[in-house]
């Protein structure tokens, strides 16, 4: 079985050379690891200056955002005059990351405290949202006295606390839609509650109304049989009248009848009278008187 022996001092890092100008207004000494930014704006505006991939300077609130890389080793002690320049060579970020020594003024944390440049300063200082370049892999306390740690310097511009900022703030929004609609059911559990209670009382009054249409119906057939009895009742009258009618009708013909009736006995008894001597006629009684 074949043995792989590893060079500790094979990894292959990635340098470059550039132009570091001093214009911090005093003379700077070089350390191992110190931070460089993109002098981003050098030149005139209007011009296609190449320059600005280059030259470099110390990291400033303007350039944060165009971190170059870190100071290689063979340059520590050196002096540089202000507003002189100086070729050197730095290490670069690249896609991989690459593990390096860079100089920093933080209490380092292996694989926990990440880096970024600082303003005014050549170590690299606390993560800042947006322009972290490295994370620490090695513990060990920079915070009293600036020193170099081993650290990834990563490809890019390293926004894991932006990142984390937006996951927080997206986990807020989140929370908010969550309670949101927690409430939202909260308010629909109700309004079905209430729909709920409403189907019930609209049944109720449906059932009370089908009784009363039912109470109508017999009303209206009480009513409809009244009538009925009402009809019959005025045709009852009205044969009454008719027959009381027809019976004063008869009672006068019988009447007309008597009276002939009556005209023809005191008639007669007159015609007695008259041939009975002696006797008369008393038409007022309708009886004969004789004389004795």
């Amino acid at each position: 079985m074949s043995q792989v022996t590893y060079n500790k001092e094979s990894e292959k890092i990635e340098k470059k050379k550039v132009e570091f100008y001093n214009g911090t207004g005093a003379e700077v000494t070089l350390r191992t690891g110190y931070a460089f930014c993109y002098d981003h704006d050098y030149g005139t505006a209007s011009d296609a200056e190449v320059g600005r991939a280059w030259r470099v300077e110390q990291p400033a609130t303007a350039n944060l955002a165009y971190f170059a890389g870190v100071l290689a080793p063979g340059y520590d002690g050196e002096t540089v005059a202000d507003g002189s320049t100086k070729v050197v060579e730095i290490h670069v970020p690249n896609t991989r990351g690459q593990v390096i020594k860079v100089w920093t003024d933080q209490n380092c944390t292996i694989n926990s405290t990440v880096l970024a440049p600082s303003d005014g300063s050549f170590a690299l200082g606390a993560a800042s949202d947006g322009y972290d370049v490295a994370k620490v892999t090695q513990t060990v306390n920079r915070s009293g006295t600036n020193g170099t740690v081993l650290a990834r310097l990563f490809g890019q511009v390293w926004r894991q606390t932006s990142i984390e900022s937006e996951l927080t703030a997206a986990e807020s929004e989140l929370d908010l839609v969550s309670e949101a609609v927690v409430s939202n059911d909260s308010e629909i559990l109700l309004l079905e509650s209430e729909c709920a209670s409403n189907d019930s009382e609209i049944l109720l009054l449906e059932s009370e109304m089908s009784q009363a249409e039912s109470r109508l119906l017999v009303v209206e057939s009480e009513a409809a049989s009244n009538d009925s009895e009402i009809l019959l009742l005025e045709s009852e009258e009205s044969q009454a009248e008719s027959a009381t009618v027809a019976n004063s009708g008869a009672i006068s013909a019988a009447e007309s009848e008597l009276d002939l009736v009556s005209e023809a006995t005191s008639q007669a008894l007159s015609e007695v009278a008259t041939k009975q001597s002696g006797a008369t006629f008393d038409a007022s009684y309708g009886v004969l008187l004789f004389e004795v």
